[in-house]
């Protein structure tokens, strides 16, 4: 079962990411939008991204 579910989910010092990958402009479904709230709400940093500098900003927001 994968619909939904954000493309990739890794870990980055101790913080998991799940991120979903769109191309600028690019829309989620309810169903991706959904999942990303569940994913918040269990603790995840969960964000839409277009490119390399959006996961950058994430990464550099994280607490140490």
């Amino acid at each position: 079962y994968s619909a939904g579910l954000p493309d990739i989910f890794c870990c980055y010092q101790g913080h998991l990411l799940a991120l979903e990958v769109k191309r600028p402009g690019g829309r989620m479904t309810s169903l991706q939008a959904h999942e990303l709230e569940h994913w918040s709400r269990a603790g995840a940093t969960a964000a839409v991204v277009t490119c390399w500098e959006d996961v950058r900003a994430i990464i550099d927001r994280l607490p140490c």
